[in-house]
């Protein structure tokens, strides 16, 4: 079993850690990578934003294309 991920230098915009989305991450820098359209989508409040935000602000988007 593996440890739960923290990003302890990043803050959410509630102020709280990043934590445990390592494979979401994963997934998503992959296919920004690829320059392919990517949509993320699922219920209200479960970090749909942050994962895009954490995933810009670290640079690991491959730097193309555009994230609104």
């Amino acid at each position: 079993m593996q440890g739960l991920h923290v990003d302890e230098s990043y803050r959410t915009a509630l102020g709280t850690a990043f934590y445990d989305r390592v494979g979401e991450l994963e997934r998503l820098r992959r296919m920004a990578a690829s320059r392919a359209l990517t949509v993320v989508y699922g219920p209200r409040g479960v970090g749909k934003s942050e994962l895009a935000r954490y995933l810009v602000r670290r640079g690991l988007h491959g730097g193309g294309g555009a994230v609104v």
